[in-house]
């Protein structure tokens, strides 16, 4: 009987042993498998977070191409509109002697030369136009401060224009101021129209000036005279422009 009891006894605690192991493994395979599902819902969120992104990457890259070539296409269109405008520039502003004609121009239609008039005259201008060939040389005193007048005029093409000229006074070996003018030094011409008009050129002698009337064109050309004191002025007169 005491043999019997201790072997009942023996059996109990390896039955307890027993079922308190199973319990131990699955309560491990339970926390495993616990485990395994939170991880893989995790893994999910994240893969699914990530998808996201990727996709908005995406539209934020596709929308930076899009203004990248909007941004050629204005950087085009720009550079374009450029060249054109300095096209129209470089056709419609005058440079070198064009600019200085535009401006004569200019002047003589605030002075009240109707621009019929001025067309006429440049399309009848040419590079040698039909002159006379029978120039007319006259001779003046240049004024100075020392001979304010004097014989100091002299009139062509009917008195329709009189040439005057201003000049320094030249100097003796002493510094004093001579009535003659000084040759070396630019003079002040002016060429004066009947009826009004002016033209006025300052320069050292020789000087060449062109003067239009109503009927011709004059050419005159002005030079140091043999006689102390005096201006020789040749006139030839050419056609009028027109």
């Amino acid at each position: 009987m005491s043999l019997s009891g201790s072997r009942r006894r023996s059996r109990r605690r390896h039955t307890k042993r027993a079922v308190i192991g199973l319990t131990i493994c699955a309560g491990i395979v339970a926390l495993i498998f616990t485990s395994y599902m939170v991880g893989g819902s995790f893994a999910e969120r994240e893969v699914a977070r990530l998808q996201r992104e990727i996709t908005q990457f995406k539209d934020r890259l596709g929308a930076l191409d899009e203004q990248s070539v909007k941004f050629q296409i204005d950087s085009r269109e720009a550079t374009l509109q450029q060249q054109h405008w300095k096209q129209l520039y470089e056709r419609d502003v005058p440079t070198g002697p064009a600019k200085d004609l535009h401006a004569r121009i200019q002047a003589r239609i605030v002075e009240g030369i109707y621009p019929a008039r001025l067309a006429l005259a440049i399309d009848g201008v040419v590079n040698e136009p039909a002159c006379d060939e029978k120039p007319v040389t006259k001779r003046f005193i240049v004024r100075t401060p020392a001979l304010p007048s004097g014989n100091d005029s002299v009139g062509f093409a009917d008195n329709a224009i009189t040439v005057t000229a201003e000049g320094k006074s030249a100097s003796d070996g002493s510094g004093n101021a001579r009535a003659i003018f000084d040759a070396a030094q630019p003079v002040h011409v002016s060429f004066l129209r009947l009826g009004g008009g002016k033209v006025d050129i300052t320069g050292v002698l020789p000087i060449q000036q062109s003067v239009m009337t109503e009927t011709a064109e004059y050419r005159f050309n002005l030079v140091v005279s043999d006689t102390k004191g005096f201006v020789n002025v040749t006139a030839d007169r050419c056609r009028a422009p027109g």
